[in-house]
């Protein structure tokens, strides 16, 4: 499946006010993105628009699990998420492109895809580091044993910094002396 089918909001026959679409964004829709940061997903997502004028304010509601991969032991997992973001869509004859807060389309551009808005409102909630905790949940505990081993070193400089032997910081450590602190 494309992303795309489903998700055109027709602009140029919308009236003016605030109108809803609901999506249901499913395995489908998040396998159309090439991308390795969500899998999969079971989310529920609100597109409201509002028409002024010749601008479009759109404002993006979303909630489900997202299917991840755990930065420490790398399990995939479900993690919650939730989030709104707004955007406005504005008509420029000149100038058709897309910025953090604002995109311009051109004059008589009937339908707008929001597939894309979509997936990206949804890749920024995730956190930095993708962890189970954020989800209540245990990693690995098989892989965690072979993180948690600690590296063999030759030495243990003065000032607590475990350097392992195989590192190159090792041979600048032996450059350093035992009373140059």
């Amino acid at each position: 499946m494309e992303a795309s089918v489903g998700y055109d909001i027709p602009l140029e026959t919308l009236a003016g006010g605030a109108h809803q679409f609901d999506y249901v964004l499913g395995n489908d829709f998040f396998e159309a993105f090439e991308t390795d940061l969500i899998r999969s997903g079971d989310f529920t997502a609100q597109v409201t628009i509002e028409k002024v004028r010749n601008q479009f304010n759109l404002a993006i509601a979303f909630a489900g699990n997202a299917g991840v991969v755990c930065d420490r032991c790398l399990e995939p997992f479900r993690l919650p998420l939730a989030g709104e973001g707004e955007i406005v869509i504005k008509y420029d004859a000149e100038l058709v492109s897309e910025d953090d807060e604002v995109i311009y389309v051109a004059y008589g551009t009937e339908r707008y895809n929001v597939a894309k808005l979509l997936f990206e409102n949804i890749a920024v909630a995730l956190p930095m580091s993708v962890v189970h905790d954020l989800a209540g949940l245990d990693c690995d505990p098989a892989m965690l044993k072979y993180l948690n081993q600690a590296p063999e070193t030759d030495s243990i400089p003065a000032d607590g910094i475990i350097i392992p032997a195989d590192s190159p910081w090792a041979a600048l450590q032996a450059l350093k002396g035992p009373n140059l602190n």
